[in-house]
Formats: structure tokens, C-alpha cells, sequence
């Protein structure tokens, strides 16, 4: 593992600015905030104090001329303002001043689809979502500001406020985090400026998803200089290397915020459950999972991340290793869960779980019928307890051998494979395996503690194992994208965007779509024109054109939509056949749209990529919702897709009011269930979120969709996630 390195500025006789760096966002522009921003808390995954890689170094003296004094003064850093509204969030925030001119009614944080976040990720960039009054056509300047001792500017920007809601664009970036010693609970505080004041709301605390390289000279108050010093170990993944004690340490550290492990659970109604495994110690616990990795194979980044995932939600992050007594039956019974994997027996006729089962199976496998004597001892032995959830990992839970409904869901080569092989696969089937372990929400169609699992795997992706940075950026290798921005995608799920430092003359706008494959090939697929337009927001049915419109215009024949009419405001109102009017607002901001292929036919090495359209015109979409399309069909991997439309040039979708900015994709329905649900399984695993079928037929046992009027004919894939396009830039 590589360690994070960060600059740090402090005044002579300081060795730190402290443990906790709390950030700000400002926006200067002569006017205040009125209200606070909701707290928004970024988990950062470095869990141990950074260890410092640089020591303060006095030169030797020695003799030199007088030097001439610098005529020309050097500014003083700019600071936050002393007369405005600041709100503290979080717990290392404490000013707090009221603002009195309410300019600047409040912010809040989106990300790009403009839905609340939770946390932000080094890259991801996201929006301040300013609302003001009186404030329309003014300049502000958006500030980012180190909430401590010095509160250093580290980013500024300005912006001007077209309406009463705006968004402020904002990406976290490595130059950003180059400060202070360790890098844990940083925090984020946006600022809105005006008049020489400035107002701070809400405090963010800021995930790192990324590595910082090496530390920059900084004066000190005193005029001391720290001399730069570039750690450079060469870090190496964790395939088939062992965790040491101050690696699981860390990663415990990451999902939990503190280095204690089974320390047991206070229960509802202020009941606590302690645990009684031997040893309690990091040192066992580190031994014990290396022993049990190489008995069990589990070698790989991607095996371990996947099994670490599971077994810290099954737990707490190792806080219990039983299931507590509770509500349900199998926290009653003889053969309860039991171990990191929750090793639990099967019913008898008292609808207790007292038949040994998978406790039998583990014995026989172990040679140590003690297993089935003394079940406790799976809970409070800690060998037995990583050992025997290492054996449900790549033993005992298998997907069934085809021919089967699970196999005709998820694909033949899931067939007969473990968690553990099925965890090779990188993300692909994140979700698959947590429903083997755990089985899968009615209510939610989820598996249970999807979300406790899911956040623990991209955190241990991203905060622990750095994985993109070991396994990822194929992109940058890519002999065919040197000179056009290219989406690189994989047959995992995963996309890319690479953007070259200089594109190629005549493909300015174009984006060239590469797909690999399950054995990494590559295959180029296709390159689109795109174009940049005015956003839309979702439409809505209306009785008429209303009147004022300054200009019209015909959509393409060949599907429902007729004329457009176009009103100053940038709303454009739809007038087609069958679906009555439709009026779809200006959004903020603009939107990419590329040009669809009127039709696709690829196949080369078992990949086949076909689609082409069915009685619409809707031929424009988002690139990046685009390049998830193209793996979903390479996933599908069938030659008689028909696609009935995404969005027109202009970004509305009529006669669909769900469709605009080409977000979401609709195809006709295939003639069997086993077949639609193979096509549903395969949009789900390309990252869109929203599947809406009909109410007839067989259509509501597709698993994984909900129904919506007006879906008789055709499946909707969407409201694709491009939070998880990684973008590279050369």
C-alpha cells in the first residue's frame, strides 16, 4: 500500500496543524448568506495517522551579502471574512455568526443528476446548489478555504448567478488535499462572499479515492523553510501478499473510524451484546485471516475486497462474531449464524434452526465433529471463526449448475462457480453475491444490507486497496485512443473516459466507443458526432400550446413527434400524434447529446453488439449513458435488439416525459420472460437505476423492474448512474 503524503504549513516550534483539517467553500460577491447548508459527512479512508515524511532542517551558516529588501510587497494570504455568516456543521467546526442581509437564502450539495449526496470522492465532481434572492446577473467568487489554525485558500472560483437557484460546480482534487499532517476527518465549508463579506454553511467531510505524490517547500510564520522530502517506496497490491497487523488496522479503521475490534454492540433499548471470542486482539485477527486466505485461495485484490466487504457487514466490522438474540428465529436456535459469514443451521418442524446443516457440513470438511458437539465454538474460537467463514466463501456457497433460473438470470458463466470465483469478476456481481450470502429483499428487490455492503466495497476499493490505481486504466494504455476522447468499457461494467491532452484535427466532436472483453481484447466499436445543448427538465402533459412561442420547428418523421415551438425563456413546448402536448422546461446548464447509429451490428470473438430502431426518431443520448447501452448489449450478447428511442437533437423526448438529455433507453420487449429478464439483468449490471415494465402478461415477474403506466410495449432502462464513469485525462 502506498501512504498518503500531504504538505503541511506550521509556524516554528509546531510540528502539525493537527489531526483534523475542516474545509470551506466561499463564494465572494458583495452580498451574504441567509441560511446554512445541510451537513453532508465524507468518510476518509486513511485510517492511521500519516507518518511524516519530511523533518525540519536548519542550513548551515554561512556568510553572505546583504541581500536588497524586496520592493514590492507580498501579499497576505486571503483569508475568510471577520463580519459574516458562518455555520458550523460538523464537530471540529466552531464559528458561528448570523447573516443580515438574507442575499443568499441557503446551499445545498448534488451530484450531477442533481440528487443529494452523502459523500463526496476524490474526482467525482459535484454541485453547491446556491438559492438566492435579488441576486440575478451577479458575479460571486466561490472560495474553498482549510478550516484551522491558518485557514488557507486552497481553490477559488467565480460564478455568476443566472437565477434565483444555481449550481456551482465543484471537483475535489489531489492540489486540494496537499495540507496538514494527518489527513483524517477533513471537512469542507462553503462560503458565500459579498460586499467584502463572506458567508460559511455546511462543513464536508471529504473522502480521499486517490493518492497524493509528494510534499512542496512551505514557509513557515516565522520564515522557516520545510525542505521537501518525497517519500518513494514502491508500493505493491495485495495479491498473494499477506495483511500486516497495521493493514487491518487501517482498513478496520476506514469503515468503522476507530481501531477497536470486538468490542461487542449496544442493542435497542440500551441492552448490549458482548462478545466472547478468545483473543481480541489485532495480531491474531491479522494471522488468523492470512491463514485462512491461503487455505481458501483467497489471493486476489478483487477476492479479498469482495470478502471483506461481506464479512464486515455480517459483523459490525468485526465488533461480533454471533447473531444476537432478536426477532428472528435463527437467533434462537442451537445452530444460530455463527462466525465472520454468519455459518447458520437449517429449520426443523419448530421453525428453529436446530438441524445442523451447514455446521454438519463444516465438521466433516474439518474432520472435527466438536463442530457439531460444541457450536459455540465457531463464535468464540477465533480461528474457527474466520476459518469457517472462509469456507462458506469458497466452499460451501456455490451458484447452482446450469441449467437453472439463477443461471438464466445472471449468465452461464456464473454456473456452479463460489463467491469466491464469482468474486473475479470485479464489480460485476457485487450484488449476486451478496444475495448467495444473505438472500434478497421483498420489499426492496435488494439484497439484504445492500447498502452496508456496497458502501463497505467501494470504500475498501477505493480507500484500502486502491484498486483503479493497481488494476485499472486500461484507457491510458490504449493504442487506438492517443487523439480522440474515447469511452473505454468493460465487460465487468466498468467505463472509462479518456480525454487526450490534444485531439486529433476533424475529431474534435467525436467520441469513439472501445469495448473489452472477459479476456481484456479490445474491440473498437463505433465513433459519434455530439453536441452540446440547453438541458431539459422532465416534461409534463399540457392542454395546448400556449401563445408567445418565437420560433417553430418539425422533428424528423418516422415517429410521434410533430413541431416543436421554442419560447424565449428556453422552455420548448411538443406538439405530435397520439400523446397529445407536452412541454419540457429549460434546465440548467448544458447537456452532451451524441448522434446513436442508426443501427449497430458487431460481432467479433463471441462479442456481439447489435441494436437498431423501431418506429422512433429519438436517435440522440448522453455519451456516457450511450457507452453503458453498448455494454448492456454486449452483456445481452444477441442480435435482435430493438431499440424504440432515447431523446431528440434538442434534448426533449416526446412522447416519453422521463427521457430528456438521453439518459434512458427504451427497447422492445423480447418474446419470453427468460429472455427480457436476461436483457433486464444486463442494464442493471451497466449502472441504470430505474427499470419500468408493463402490467400485462408475464411482465411483473421480471425481477429487478418496477411497473409504469404506459410500458406495455417496451421495457425502460433508466436514469443511468454516470457518477461511475472514471475520467482520465492525459
Amino acid at each position: 500500500m502506498a501512504s498518503r503524503i500531504a504538505d503541511m504549513q506550521v509556524a516554528k516550534g509546531d510540528k502539525s496543524e493537527g489531526k483534523n483539517h475542516e474545509y470551506y467553500v466561499t463564494v465572494d460577491y458583495y452580498g451574504k448568506i441567509a441560511g446554512e447548508s445541510k451537513n453532508i459527512n465524507i468518510k476518509n479512508p486513511n485510517d492511521n495517522p500519516i507518518q511524516r515524511a519530511y523533518e525540519l532542517q536548519y542550513p548551515e551558516r554561512v556568510p553572505q551579502k546583504p541581500q536588497q529588501p524586496n520592493k514590492r510587497p507580498i501579499p497576505p494570504p486571503v483569508k475568510p471574512k471577520k463580519d459574516t455568516f458562518k455555520a458550523p456543521i460538523t464537530a471540529g467546526a466552531k464559528t458561528k455568526a448570523p447573516d443580515p442581509k438574507g442575499k443568499i437564502l441557503s446551499t445545498h450539495f448534488v451530484n450531477l443528476a442533481q440528487q443529494p449526496i452523502q459523500y463526496l470522492q476524490m474526482g467525482v465532481p459535484f454541485y453547491a446548489k446556491i438559492r438566492s434572492q435579488g441576486m440575478k446577473g451577479k458575479t460571486v467568487k466561490l472560495n474553498l478555504f482549510e478550516d484551522d489554525t491558518f485557514d488557507d485558500l486552497v481553490y477559488e472560483q467565480n460564478v455568476t448567478l443566472t437565477s434565483d437557484v444555481c449550481l456551482c460546480k465543484i471537483t475535489i482534487t489531489d492540489k486540494m488535499r496537499e495540507k496538514g499532517g494527518d489527513l483524517y476527518g477533513q471537512q469542507y465549508f462553503i462560503e458565500i462572499e459579498y460586499s467584502a463579506q463572506s458567508v460559511k454553511s455546511s462543513v464536508l467531510n471529504l473522502r480521499d479515492d486517490a493518492i497524493l505524490t509528494k510534499l512542496k517547500t512551505a514557509v513557515s510564520t516565522a520564515g522557516v523553510k520545510k525542505q521537501e522530502i518525497l517519500k518513494d517506496k514502491e508500493s505493491k497490491c495485495f495479491c498473494n501478499k499477506d495483511f500486516t497487523e497495521a493493514d487491518v488496522k487501517k482498513f478496520v479503521k476506514l469503515l468503522k473510524g476507530s481501531e477497536i475490534i470486538w468490542e461487542g454492540q449496544v442493542l435497542r433499548g440500551g441492552r448490549r451484546a458482548e462478545c466472547n471470542i478468545s483473543d481480541k486482539s489485532f495480531s491474531k485477527l491479522t494471522n488468523a485471516l492470512n491463514s485462512a486466505f491461503k487455505k481458501y485461495k483467497i489471493n486476489t485484490c478483487a477476492q479479498k475486497m469482495h470478502f471483506l466487504a461481506q464479512v464486515t457487514e455480517e459483523t459490525g466490522t468485526f465488533s461480533l462474531s454471533e447473531e444476537t438474540a432478536g426477532q428472528y428465529a435463527s437467533s434462537q436456535s442451537i445452530y444460530k449464524g455463527r462466525g465472520l459469514l454468519q455459518l447458520t443451521g437449517i429449520k426443523n418442524n419448530t421453525g428453529l434452526y436446530n438441524n445442523p446443516g451447514p455446521y454438519q457440513n463444516y465438521a466433516d470438511y474439518k474432520n472435527d465433529q466438536n463442530i457439531v458437539r460444541n457450536p459455540n465454538i465457531v463464535a468464540n474460537d477465533v480461528n474457527y471463526c474466520i476459518d469457517s467463514g472462509a469456507w462458506i466463501w469458497s466452499v460451501n456457497k456455490k451458484m447452482p449448475n446450469a441449467p437453472s433460473e439463477a443461471v438464466d438470470r445472471w449468465g452461464k458463466e456464473t454456473s456452479g462457480k463460489s463467491l469466491n470465483e464469482l468474486a473475479e469478476f470485479g464489480d460485476k456481481y457485487l450484488e449476486l453475491i451478496s444475495v448467495l450470502l444473505n438472500g434478497r429483499n421483498k420489499d426492496t428487490d435488494m439484497p439484504n444490507g445492500w447498502a452496508k455492503r456496497q458502501a463497505n466495497y467501494k470504500l475498501l476499493k477505493t480507500g484500502f486497496f486502491i484498486y483503479e490505481k493497481f488494476h485499472g486504466n486500461q484507457a491510458m494504455k490504449s493504442k487506438n485512443a492517443q487523439d480522440i476522447a474515447t469511452f473505454n468499457i468493460y465487460h465487468n461494467g466498468k467505463i472509462e473516459k479518456y480525454i487526450p491532452k490534444n485531439i486529433k484535427s476533424g475529431y474534435e466532436g467525436m467520441y469513439k466507443y472501445l469495448y473489452y472483453d472477459i479476456n481484456n481484447n479490445e474491440h473498437e466499436i463505433c465513433m459519434v458526432d455530439f453536441i452540446s445543448v440547453n438541458k431539459r427538465q422532465n416534461g409534463s402533459t399540457i392542454n395546448s400550446i400556449p401563445r408567445g412561442y418565437i420560433k417553430t420547428y418539425s422533428y424528423p418523421q418516422g415517429g410521434n413527434a410533430r413541431t416543436a415551438y421554442v419560447y424565449a425563456n428556453g422552455d420548448i413546448c411538443v406538439e405530435g400524434t397520439g400523446y397529445g402536448f407536452k412541454k419540457y422546461p429549460k434546465g440548467i446548464g448544458k447537456v452532451e447529446l451524441v448522434r446513436m447509429k442508426d443501427s449497430l451490428s458487431y460481432e467479433k470473438d463471441n462479442v456481439r453488439i447489435f441494436y437498431s430502431f423501431k418506429n422512433s426518431q429519438r436517435r440522440y443520448c448522453n455519451p456516457e449513458s450511450y457507452a453503458a447501452f453498448l455494454g448492456a448489449l454486449a452483456a445481452l450478447n444477441r442480435t435482435d435488439v430493438l431499440c424504440t428511442g432515447m431523446c431528440f437533437e434538442d434534448a426533449t423526448s416526446y412522447p416519453s416525459v422521463t427521457h430528456p438529455n438521453g439518459d434512458s433507453a427504451d427497447t422492445a420487449y423480447f418474446p419470453t420472460l427468460a429472455l427480457e429478464q436476461k436483457k433486464v439483468n444486463a442494464f442493471k449490471s451497466f449502472n441504470f437505476k430505474n427499470i419500468y415494465r408493463g402490467g400485462s402478461g408475464w411482465y411483473p415477474n421480471l425481477i429487478g423492474t418496477k411497473y409504469s403506466r404506459g410500458h406495455e410495449d417496451h421495457l425502460h432502462a433508466g436514469d443511468f448512474d454516470s457518477n461511475i464513469v472514471i475520467i482520465i485525462k492525459e
